[in-house]
C-alpha cells in the first residue's frame, strides 16, 4: 500500500512540476523612445522626426512597430530604411512604412534576428523624401540614422 501512495504522489509532482515553456512576449507600450537610442528626435532641413518603438526593449525574433512621427511643414513624406548589425554583419533588414490615416506618422512591423551574442547593436537608417505636393514631385531627399540595442532571448 505505501508504494502504491508514493507512486501516485511521486507522479502528481512530476504532473504538476513540468508547466508548458512559457513563450516570452513583448508587451506593447505606447510608442516611446528605447533608452538604449542613440537619438529619439533628429531635426534636419526637412523637419523634426521623431523614432519611436512599442516596446521597451527590443528582443530578437520579436516583433515590434516602429513609428515615424514627423513635424515639418511639408505635408508629404515617403519613408524607407534598413536595419543593419553596426558592428556585426547581419545582412540589411528592409523597412516598409505606412502612413497613419490623418496623423503625421508612418509606421513599420519589424521583427529582428537574434545575434549570438547576448546583446547587440543594430543601426536602422532611414531615407526622407519630402514632396512638393501629392503629384509626388520630389523637392528635398535626405538620409539619417540612429542606433539602439536588442537583446537575445
Amino acid at each position: 500500500m505505501y508504494k502504491y501512495y508514493c507512486t501516485i504522489i511521486s507522479l502528481l509532482l512530476l504532473l504538476v512540476a513540468c508547466n508548458p515553456k512559457q513563450e516570452i512576449k513583448n508587451s506593447y507600450i505606447k510608442p516611446q523612445c528605447l533608452t538604449s537610442q542613440s537619438e529619439c528626435v533628429v531635426t534636419n532641413e526637412l523637419g523634426q522626426f521623431s523614432l519611436l518603438f512599442n516596446v521597451k526593449e527590443i528582443h530578437g525574433e520579436l516583433p515590434f512597430e516602429l513609428s515615424i512621427a514627423y513635424t515639418s511643414n511639408n505635408k508629404e513624406f515617403k519613408f524607407s530604411g534598413y536595419f543593419e548589425g553596426k558592428d556585426m554583419f547581419m545582412g540589411k533588414i528592409p523597412v516598409f512604412f505606412t502612413k497613419v490615416k490623418n496623423e503625421n506618422k508612418q509606421t513599420s512591423e519589424v521583427l529582428l534576428a537574434n545575434c549570438s551574442e547576448e546583446q547587440m547593436v543594430w543601426r536602422l537608417w532611414v531615407t526622407v523624401e519630402a514632396f512638393a505636393d501629392d503629384k509626388q514631385v520630389l523637392k528635398k531627399k535626405t538620409t539619417f540614422f540612429i542606433d539602439f540595442t536588442s537583446t537575445r532571448l
